[in-house]
């Protein structure tokens, strides 16, 4: 019976092209009173015995038919009522919203109903509608994703009104202050630490309806008031709103997802902390690698260092041929291996052999193949200038075998006696009594002509002497030092009379040989001009620090005198000769000794000037100041004292204000090298004025050659006047090798020595270019 009851009732459904529809209110006893049925209604109720359906009244048919029309085009809009005449009046009301429930039809059988609460004439009825017939299995799954889920679910139409929400997201919107959902929309749904959120939810809608995404999922994050955060995820896929003919819909759930954020948070921390523990094993794989390589490379490093010493003791290395001395290499040497460089055996070895073998550690050990590597220079120059700047050791001992093997012991004492006779060697005790009788003839006039050159002599790298020299009709050293101790206001400074200065500068301008082609008094101006610049020029040695007007006054008086008394021949030729200044100062820098000795004894001669005679510190300081000094002059200590200034520059102490606070000593070394760049001054000054220079140097060691011939003594190579076509390499190899390492040590020193530097390399151009220099060949003492 019950088997037959569902087939009839599934045959019924079939059938049925509208769904069937009642309206039916409620009496007063709780029974319900069918109001109206429609066609489908009917004939599926007759096989029907559940009392859950309810019983309906047949109405007019056209009117019924009217009537359902209007129901199924307008549900739970229009409100439709027929009048005794059969016409319908249909008028707009406001309904609440639709409420949906379940009935068993037959066994197996279930129907969705949906209950529409209107009213009809005047009194409040219900609309029910059949929706579908649904199986026990659908509706146990309905049970279970809707009524019984924990997931909050909703149904939203197409301008983001809520169509559904389950009981538990109903029961949580209820309690957040919309009671019956009533006005609830997307917006609504999709909350920021409680801020409505209607633009996410419009940009939702766009993405369901216009852009037709099967799916769209977002996740916002709320504060909680205990301080944690919430993270919801809201999953939202297009639908069809059975209860509105399937008009398009969005179908939303709701998920907490916190505790799988945090999940997934740990995870993150989780897989960072994995890979930097996995960066640091493959840092500590790769370190121990490279150690090893390292290992290995010093392992046969070590190697190739036993071969190499084992080769080296069969056959020791040359020692270093080069112009740097073995402390510069000794330097470079601690400076590579604080760089992690090591050096080679070879190297080493090579040092260990220089070191042994050298007599002076701040000179080069082979002066002479340095010469020989320059540009252009024969073996006679690089012997000239080899003996020029370290002499010929042993060369005594040498003339006195040569002497032995001849048997005749007195052939080099009746040479010197000879070279005494014709020597311009100088008497102190006759240039004395000279300069007594001009004592009489001091003064120093005003020069109009004079004034106006040295008008920019503060900053005149390029200044003339010789033009000064005729202004002043001969006497250019003397008004060009009271001219710069008159602008530089060392008069005051250091409590110097300048009537007693003149006439001390005066004694010294006489005390200088005027013959002498080059070592004269205006050699001695153009030394004083540089001095002068590379103290107080920008960038000199006032300005930095090094020097005050005391040290800057002593220099100036150095540079002054620093080749007062000169002869015109070298240390060399004086030792050779057994001169009495060679005796005098045991052939230790005669001529130099020589200056300083005949400077103080000039500065002597009279209480008023410096007051030498007494015993005061500061009288001692400035003597000594002004001896070291002129005894750095010597060429034989040039590469010492580049060494020393190369210490100075090396360990840093060049930069301000480290030159400041300088100690006595490398002060000293920088006064020292000061004075020497501006001995050699003329290599920087314009090409005319230097190729002049050069040729009055080159005629006095003609001069001198002229003299050893005479005296039966070798000629160096240099002072031969036969040979004029070494001049060229001599003067190469003096820049390359003696001139421009100074220079550009000084220059990283002293800003202000830069422009020496400078011109320097351009006279050096010309010379490596082999032009000639006037008036070579043939020079003579007119000096061009």
């Amino acid at each position: 019976m019950a088997a037959r009851k569902t087939a009839v009732v599934r045959r019924a459904t079939r059938r049925l092209s509208e769904p069937p529809t009642w309206i039916h209110r409620s009496s007063r006893d709780g029974s319900t009173v069918g109001l109206y049925a429609n066609a489908a209604a009917l004939e599926l109720a007759g096989p029907l015995s559940c009392r859950s359906v309810p019983a309906a009244a047949q109405l007019d048919s056209s009117a019924s038919r009217s009537a359902t029309e209007c129901l199924a085009q307008s549900f739970g809009v229009f409100q439709e009522r027929v009048q005794a005449n059969g016409e319908i009046v249909t008028q707009n009301v406001h309904l609440p919203r639709a409420l949906a429930s379940f009935c068993t039809l037959a066994p197996d059988v279930y129907a969705t109903l949906q209950h529409q609460p209107i009213i009809l004439d005047s009194q409040p009825a219900v609309l029910t509608r059949l929706l579908k017939f649904v199986s026990a299995q659908e509706l146990r799954n309905f049970a279970i994703a809707v009524e019984y889920s924990p997931v909050h679910r909703f149904m939203f139409s197409r301008s983001g009104k809520l169509l559904f929400a389950n009981p538990r997201a109903i029961a949580k919107w209820t309690k957040a202050g919309y009671p019956d959902m009533q006005g609830f929309t997307l917006g609504d749904l999709l909350r920021i630490n409680g801020h409505r959120q209607p633009d996410i939810a419009d940009e939702a809608l766009h993405n369901i309806f216009k852009l037709g995404h099967k799916s769209y999922e977002i996740t916002l994050t709320d504060m909680l008031p205990n301080g944690k955060t919430r993270h919801t995820c809201y999953k939202m896929h297009p639908g069809e709103d059975p209860a509105d003919g399937n008009q398009p819909a969005a179908v939303v759930a709701t998920l907490d997802v916190s505790a799988s954020k945090e999940k997934e948070l740990e995870l993150r921390t989780l897989r960072a902390a994995l890979q930097r523990q996995n960066a640091s094993l493959q840092n500590q794989v790769m370190s121990a690698s490279q150690s090893k390589e390292a290992a290995e490379q010093q392992q046969a490093q070590l190697q190739a260092q036993l071969t190499a010493v084992l080769k080296l003791q069969a056959q020791p290395p040359a020692a270093l041929g080069d112009a740097d001395s073995p402390v510069s290499h000794m330097v470079n040497l601690i400076d590579e291996l604080l760089g992690g460089t090591m050096p080679s055996v070879s190297k080493l070895m090579a040092l260990r052999t220089t070191l042994l073998s050298s007599t002076d550690p701040c000179a080069p050990t082979n002066l002479e193949s340095c010469f020989l590597s320059a540009s252009g220079i024969s073996e006679d120059s690089a012997k000239g200038l080899t003996s020029l700047l370290q002499g010929q050791p042993g060369s005594a001992i040498q003339l006195l075998s040569a002497g032995l093997s001849d048997g005749d012991p007195t052939r080099t004492v009746s040479s010197s006696r000879q070279m005494h006779r014709g020597s311009r060697h100088v008497d102190l005790e006759k240039q004395g009594s000279r300069l007594a009788e001009c004592h009489e003839h001091m003064s120093i006039p005003s020069v109009p002509e004079a004034d106006r050159l040295l008008q920019d002599i503060a900053n005149n790298w390029d200044f003339d002497v010789f033009q000064l020299d005729r202004a002043t009709n001969g006497h250019a050293l003397s008004y060009l030092a009271f001219f710069l101790f008159k602008q530089r206001n060392l008069f005051e400074r250091v409590k110097l009379d300048e009537v007693v200065f003149m006439d001390f500068l005066r004694k010294v301008e006489l005390g200088y040989q005027q013959s002498n082609p080059y070592h004269n008094a205006l050699h001695a101006a153009c030394v004083l001009q540089h001095t002068n610049l590379l103290i107080f020029a920008p960038g000199g040695l006032l300005e930095l620090g090094v020097v005050e007007a005391q040290l800057a006054s002593a220099m100036l008086l150095a540079a002054l005198c620093h080749d007062v008394g000169h002869p015109g021949v070298t240390n060399d030729f004086l030792i050779q000769t057994s001169d009495p200044l060679a005796i005098l100062y045991n052939d230790k820098s005669p001529l130099e000794s020589h200056h300083a000795a005949f400077s103080f004894r000039l500065m002597m001669e009279d209480d008023h000037l410096f007051k030498f005679r007494g015993a005061s510190p500061d009288r001692v300081a400035l003597r000594a100041t002004i001896t070291d000094l002129i005894l750095g002059t010597d060429m034989k200590q040039h590469f010492h004292l580049h060494t020393l200034l190369q210490n100075v520059v090396q360990a840093g102490m060049d930069k301000p204000p480290q030159l400041s606070a300088l100690t006595p000593a490398h002060r000293l070394v920088i006064m020292q090298c000061v004075l020497k760049c501006a001995d050699l001054g003329h290599l920087a000054l314009p090409l005319h004025l230097h190729l002049h220079w050069a040729s009055r140097i080159q005629e006095e060691f003609f001069c001198q050659g002229d003299q050893q011939a005479r005296l039966g003594l070798p000629v160096t190579p240099i002072n031969d006047r036969s040979k004029p076509e070494l001049v060229q390499g001599s003067q190469v190899g003096f820049f390359e090798v003696v001139a421009l390492p100074l220079f550009s040590t000084m220059a990283k020193a002293l800003p202000a020595a830069q422009h020496l530097l400078r011109a320097a390399m351009d006279n050096y151009s010309h010379w490596r270019a082999g032009n000639p220099m006037c008036p070579f060949p043939g020079c003579s003492t007119s000096f061009c």
